[in-house]
């Protein structure tokens, strides 16, 4: 996915060729189900599921806000994702008279099922009955055993209804992410850069919590470990949880990473021929022959001493 072409979207997509870049994307639990997101016309992200059975993608928001982050629930009931309704004045880089504008987002989450219950529902304010304690303990040795589900299930029928937004003020959101089940993580960054505080939002609790300030994290495959760095230190903890002072950090001193520049250089050479060969505005390339500008400059590749150099040589390049 990360290196692969497309090459076959369905009717309704915007088609984007070349690779899937700036796409970011998430598996179900169960491997059937890719969540991505997808540039519209308008500039707005919208997000898509991809079926693996069905090799077909559908879409779940309608395009009207931008939406990034998409992720499954562990339990397979609920997608997460940020979505901005004030993204419009700055969602194009390119735009200056946006330098001193700013856009906020706020966390949605979709049920997958008809049958799941939102965890925002009201709920009953009735007492319940406590069973005796000898017909509790009858009643659980002949309860049958609890089946698990065979996988992700998607009920499409009115799947827009049932998006909902949690209980928390849009910010300067990033990073959604699930540890256990039924717990959502998310960082809230700083408008003027630096560190953020990570949060632990607690579904069944409806509650947020401040965990630990950090620059970004990534979640263990099961969900229980985190790695997370803030300003060049790296610490590995339990997953949304507050690190133990001293206790976690990665001797970063002690790594060493070989490079082979005649082996890194031509390739980072040919991608920034190959990103304007894609995506440049004027698919005549303001007249000049793509194909011999590579040729042309690539004789160079053998001669370069630093990283310096072969910026200076994709300059020259480009400026053709």
């Amino acid at each position: 996915v990360g290196t692969g072409a497309i090459t076959k979207v369905d009717a309704d997509e915007l088609y984007v060729p070349g690779p899937f870049r700036n796409i970011h994307g998430d598996w179900s639990s169960d491997s059937k189900w890719l969540a991505y997101t997808r540039v519209t016309g308008s500039q707005f992200r919208r997000i898509y599921l991809y079926s693996l059975d069905q090799k077909k993608s559908f879409a779940l928001t309608d395009g009207l806000s931008n939406v990034t982050d998409p992720i499954f629930d562990r339990g397979g009931k609920y997608l997460y994702f940020f979505a901005s309704t004030d993204a419009g004045p700055v969602i194009n880089w390119f735009d200056q008279s946006n330098n001193d504008m700013r856009s906020v987002n706020s966390i949605y989450l979709v049920t997958l099922q008809k049958e799941t219950i939102s965890p925002f529902a009201k709920e009953s304010d009735e007492e319940k009955i406590k069973e005796p304690s000898d017909s509790a303990k009858i009643k659980k040795e002949t309860a049958p055993a609890e089946k698990k589900p065979a996988g992700v299930t998607i009920d499409w029928d009115g799947i827009q209804n049932r998006i909902v937004d949690l209980p928390l003020k849009a910010g300067n959101y990033g990073s959604l992410g699930t540890g256990k089940e039924d717990e959502l993580l998310y960082i809230e960054y700083p408008f003027g850069g630096g560190p953020g505080m990570m949060h632990k939002y607690d579904l069944k609790k409806r509650k947020d919590n401040e965990v630990t300030e950090m620059n970004g994290y990534e979640i263990s495959a099961d969900g229980k470990k985190m790695l997370f760095t803030k300003t060049n230190v790296w610490t590995i903890c339990n997953a949304g949880e507050k690190p133990e002072p001293g206790k976690g950090m990665l001797n970063m001193d002690a790594i060493q990473v070989r490079t082979e520049p005649n082996q890194e250089w031509p390739q980072i050479f040919n991608e920034a021929w190959r990103i304007n060969r894609d995506y440049f505005y004027d698919p005549g390339m303001h007249g000049a022959n793509w194909s011999a500008m590579k040729k042309k400059y690539e004789a160079f590749l053998p001669h370069l001493s630093c990283r310096s150099d072969l910026n200076t040589l994709i300059q020259w390049m480009c400026s053709e």
